[in-house]
Formats: C-alpha cells, sequence, structure tokens
C-alpha cells in the first residue's frame, strides 16, 4: 500500500461526501503512513456551519474504508485559510491553565475525560507510550478493553470527549481511535 493507492481509495469513498454542501478534496503530499494506520488530510471547500455533521461524515468514511477495505486512515480536516476581515477578532475565552502540556498532562486530562465514557460498554484506556505532539494538536491512542459492538458509537464518543477537552481545558487533542489489540505492544 502507497500514498497513491490510499489517496484513490479516499477519493472513491468521499466522492459522493458532501456535508452542508461542501466538497472534499485529498491532500495527496500531505499522507503520512503512522504505525498502524494512514493520516490522510482533507481539504474542505468551506468552513462547516456545523462541526459534528463534517465529524459524522469523515467518521463514516473511515468506517467504511476499514469494514470494506481493511484500511485503517483517520482524516484530518483541513480548513480553508479564513479572509482578512477589518473587524476586530473577539478576545479568546478564558481556558483552564494546566502549566505548559506535556505528555504526562495530556494523558491524565484525557483519562480524566475518559472516566465515565464507556461506548458500548467498553472502558477505553490511553496509550500515554504512544502519544505524540502532532503540527498543531496532541495526538493521544485509545484502545478499548475490546472491540465496540458499534464502531460509529466508539469514533462519536471519542470526538465528544475531544471537543469537551478542548472547549473546557483549551488542550487541542485528537483522540485516536485503536484496536483493543493494535497497541498491546506497541
Amino acid at each position: 500500500m502507497n500514498k497513491q493507492h490510499v489517496a484513490a481509495l479516499v477519493r472513491h469513498y468521499i466522492k459522493d461526501c458532501h456535508p452542508n454542501s461542501m466538497t472534499l478534496e485529498v491532500i495527496e503530499d500531505g499522507i503520512r503512513q503512522e504505525k498502524s494506520w494512514w493520516d490522510v488530510p482533507i481539504r474542505l471547500s468551506m468552513d462547516p456551519p456545523k462541526l459534528y455533521e463534517l465529524q459524522e461524515a469523515l467518521v463514516n468514511v473511515e468506517i467504511g474504508l476499514k469494514d470494506q477495505e481493511n484500511l485503517t486512515v483517520f482524516l484530518e480536516p483541513i480548513f480553508p485559510k479564513p479572509e482578512p476581515s477589518s473587524e476586530p477578532e473577539p478576545p479568546p475565552r478564558p481556558k483552564k491553565r494546566r502549566g505548559r502540556a506535556t505528555k504526562k498532562i495530556v494523558a491524565e486530562v484525557v483519562r480524566e475525560y475518559l472516566k465515565d465514557c464507556h461506548p458500548g460498554g467498553a472502558t477505553l484506556e490511553v496509550v500515554e507510550a504512544n502519544i505524540y505532539k502532532s503540527y498543531y494538536e496532541w495526538r493521544v491512542p485509545i484502545r478499548p478493553n475490546f472491540e465496540p459492538p458499534n464502531w460509529i458509537e466508539y469514533y462519536e464518543a471519542l470526538a465528544i470527549v475531544a471537543t469537551e477537552i478542548s472547549e473546557n481545558e483549551g488542550l487541542n487533542v485528537h483522540l485516536v481511535p485503536t484496536d483493543p489489540e493494535s497497541s498491546e505492544n506497541s
């Protein structure tokens, strides 16, 4: 499997995917292979009015590729750059301060938010050894104690937790869903 093949498969799966009437485009030269998955940047034609609809559409594509092609991808939305505006930006919302974020702090925060999150009855665990900082976010692998019976529920739960962490803690995290066995030896 190479970047071109991954790009072609993702293009095939997103060709009829138009959340909020936007178009999605694979950025082939930005595709990166990680340990057991591919990070695939997706350029959005516009800012989505409803982020949850975009997230749901991307998750459905990821699930389709996993189920139909046995290909694990994480689609990273690349939002359009805002046009310069004459209006000043509003002041940022106050965020909780925990000092400089470190792998340990990120793991603690995510664990705190996951303690009451049990999609399909699964207990979710942070794979702290594999946490790393990507360009603008912390990538935090999450391992369930068993394969979730409903992958959509699993992905949605992780998206909700990531959003809560961002809004409440001011910490940009991407919770990377993993198979129960895939992280065991990582």
